[in-house]
């Protein structure tokens, strides 16, 4: 965390199949829209992206990252949450979302989360 990260690159964790945690927080990202970022094997359990300045989070993006059980995009600029976006995390526990600038949930969004 805290290393001004402004851009990751497609298939950035695609080898690091045994990952379990994975702290980006403090940075400068701005966009997820895009799923090739984590690859097919990865069992990353937490994921921490608060405080960056991420705007937007394609549908697909978590889709990979089936084991997930603490997810934490608190304090970005995120406006909008999107139907299917958290479908795949049937293992989620833990959902931080606070301090965004949220104005708009699709119904559904949250549907397979316990």
């Amino acid at each position: 965390n805290n290393n001004k990260l402004d851009l990751l690159e497609d298939g950035s964790f695609y080898q690091m199949t045994y990952m379990l945690d994975l702290d980006l927080s403090f940075n400068q990202l701005i966009n997820f829209d895009d799923d090739r970022l984590f690859g097919t094997h990865l069992q990353v359990i937490k994921l921490n992206l608060n405080n960056n300045r991420i705007r937007s989070l394609s549908n697909d993006l978590f889709k990979k990252l089936q084991r997930l059980e603490i997810l934490n995009l608190s304090s970005n600029f995120i406006r909008f949450i999107q139907n299917g976006l958290f479908n795949d995390l049937i293992f989620l526990k833990q959902l931080d979302l606070s301090s965004n600038l949220i104005n708009s949930i699709e119904d559904y969004s949250f549907v397979n989360l316990n």
